[in-house]
């Protein structure tokens, strides 16, 4: 028995120790996802009195900064992850971030309403490897999610660095992003999208489950933002017209009723033609984009001249 407890703790060392090794050394260089390095440095105290806007790839892929910019002549930056990241972690990262003044304005996709936010996606993951300080603003359940996860990372980020060897610019993501965080390579993207038959609330049968766990960090994310003298808005994706289903409206109007959130347009704002989708719901056109960006800056514009005065 002894010799068996012994064997067995040797065993899980070396496995531990090596899956450390590797961690540590995938983790160097911020190589798995540059550009979130590249907005993480937005942040910073020198740019007066910015425009934050932060969610997944539906603002990350779908939203003109510098078209926003522009018309509001105010610094706007595109700070939103490119991939699936809990809300949980998207809301502690920017609520410690933004300092006083900053205007924070969240889109979040419609998924993640009804979505349980202590799960982590493999992007998520992947995140964390790229800039380990992120693992702080994860829940309590998703450190340990993170950690369980480690050695399926390894081998999925052993094979990609193998891979990034042989074709360097494989994934430098920085050149398909501008100055201000915003995707710009929908011009030299084949448009895929094709009309969906059935809306997306049936397809993954939403049925008025609203998360309480989602709206509860949504608060918890506004107080702390105002606390520091910054303000916090709601807004919407852009989604194709045939996955769009007037049952979120009813959810999430019903949401944010009996709250003080602001939100900017309605989840009936910003659905967009399927002609102006590219190839995901979240995701716009070049001509898409700036559409969605000009409905925005008219729904903002009153507001940004509001707080003036």
């Amino acid at each position: 028995m002894k010799n068996f407890i012994t064997k067995t703790f040797l065993i899980s060392s070396l496995i531990i120790g090596v899956n450390l090794i590797f961690y540590t050394l995938l983790s160097l260089g911020n190589w798995i996802t540059p550009i979130e390095t590249k907005k993480a440095s937005f942040f910073n105290n020198t740019i007066e009195k910015p425009i934050y806007v932060i969610a997944g790839s539906s603002m990350g892929n779908s939203f003109d900064s510098e078209l926003v910019s522009k018309k509001l002549n105010r610094e706007v930056f595109n700070t939103s992850f490119t991939l699936s990241h809990k809300s949980n972690f998207v809301l502690c990262y920017i609520t410690d971030k933004v300092k006083k003044g900053d205007i924070v304005i969240y889109g979040p996709e419609y998924d993640n309403y009804y979505d349980q936010d202590n799960s982590i996606s493999t992007a998520q993951l992947a995140s964390i490897y790229n800039n380990s300080s992120l693992f702080k603003y994860q829940s309590f359940q998703q450190k340990i999610k993170f950690i369980y996860n480690i050695p399926k990372m390894n081998t999925l980020l052993s094979y990609r660095k193998l891979k990034s060897f042989l074709k360097p610019n494989l994934y430098n993501d920085l050149k398909k992003y501008n100055s201000r965080g915003d995707y710009i390579n929908q011009k030299n993207e084949k448009r895929t999208w094709t009309a969906s038959q059935v809306s997306r609330y049936e397809k993954y049968n939403y049925n008025h489950k609203i998360s309480e766990e989602f709206k509860k960090n949504i608060l918890y994310a506004k107080k702390e933002v105002e606390k520091k003298g910054a303000y916090f808005f709601i807004t919407f994706p852009p989604i194709a017209a045939s996955e769009y289903d007037d049952r979120f409206y009813t959810d999430i109007i019903k949401f944010y009723k009996k709250t003080d959130l602001k939100l900017i347009g309605t989840p009936k704002t910003f659905v967009i033609n399927d002609s102006l989708i590219l190839n995901h719901p979240y995701h716009t056109t070049y001509s898409g984009t700036k559409k969605r960006s000009l409905i925005f800056t008219e729904k903002l514009k009153p507001i940004i001249l509001q707080l003036k005065n």
